[in-house]
């Protein structure tokens, strides 16, 4: 499968984190789960927003690009899951305004179970967890957000949320070799839009919305996506062109992320883990013949 060896990367590096409970917010994109999108060309398309403001647009390397830089990275750290986004810059007035949604799909379907977002609009200015609305939520034409009553929501505060210029070489945010802090090249800094919250909240939403038993090994699959009005995906549509009104489904669209779980990155497709698991029975088998075979040499 496509990027998995850059997902046991991400898992590696994001153990030290995971070890000590917490995910500093600017932390190096090294120590998050780097998500592409095997389906598109592009880990997202660029000027594909829909209404032309730079903070709205979720930018991304090409798929396959030696500098991997992707539009949307998560993380796990035991008792809290980070989301980060990256957009094309930042918009007068300074700070991000509008949402940004992460809908989760936790029971295998094509249809979004859950949001994770941000939304700072107006007098609200919040993350949590939201209910998706009453459509089939398998397409952006049928997706809503419920936004008005969160299942979980915190105000937003310097130790759950942060937007910052994307910073490149060893000591930057984005330290991958090769990297840019410009991927649309029209001369905007790119900034991630970074926030945190409780892992206990996630399982506790999901229940609410009928899914219990989540844990950090659930398979789950993520549709990313950013909007003016916070109740729908109305400005950008991750790992897809434009498309935010489209029937088609997410899936269709390459605008669904590959199946991971927070604590373990990827999930390897069925003929990916047969291969696996025959590599290995293959190299046991060998080293216990060099094994037996040192034995009766020495015999």
């Amino acid at each position: 499968m496509k990027n998995s060896f850059g997902f046991a990367i991400m898992f590696l590096s994001g153990a030290v984190s995971a070890a000590f409970g917490v995910i500093p917010l600017n932390s190096p994109t090294t120590a998050w789960y780097a998500v592409p999108y095997a389906g598109s060309a592009r880990t997202d398309f660029l000027n594909d927003q829909q209404t032309g403001i730079n903070e709205a647009d979720l930018v991304g390397s090409a798929v396959g690009a030696a500098a991997l830089q992707t539009a949307f990275y998560f993380d796990f750290a035991g008792a809290l899951v980070g989301f980060r986004v990256r957009v094309d810059g930042d918009s007068n007035p300074p700070g991000f305004t509008g949402a940004i949604w992460v809908g989760l799909m936790l029971d295998g379907n094509d249809s979004i179970d859950l949001f994770a977002g941000v939304i700072r609009k107006g007098p609200t200015s919040q993350i949590g967890f939201y209910n998706p609305g009453t459509g089939s939520n398998i397409s952006p034409s049928t997706t809503s957000i419920v936004d008005g009553s969160p299942l979980y929501s915190e105000v937003i505060s310097a130790s759950n949320y942060l937007f910052t210029p994307v910073t490149v070489g060893p000591s930057g945010n984005d330290p991958v070799s090769g990297g840019t802090a410009d991927i649309g090249g029209d001369g905007n800094t790119d900034y991630f839009a970074t926030w945190v919250l409780p892992f206990s909240q996630l399982q506790a939403s999901a229940a609410a919305r009928g899914f219990s038993g989540v844990t950090s090994n659930t398979p789950i699959r993520f549709v990313v996506g950013t909007s003016e009005q916070s109740n729908s995906i109305n400005q950008d549509l991750n790992g897809t062109s434009g498309n935010t009104t489209s029937t088609s489904t997410f899936a269709t669209l390459g605008a669904l992320s590959p199946t991971v779980t927070m604590g373990g990155g990827v999930v390897p497709e069925p003929s990916v883990l047969s291969y696996s698991l025959l590599a290995l029975a293959f190299f046991y088998l060998s080293a216990r013949r060099r094994k037996a075979f040192g034995r009766n040499s020495q015999a």
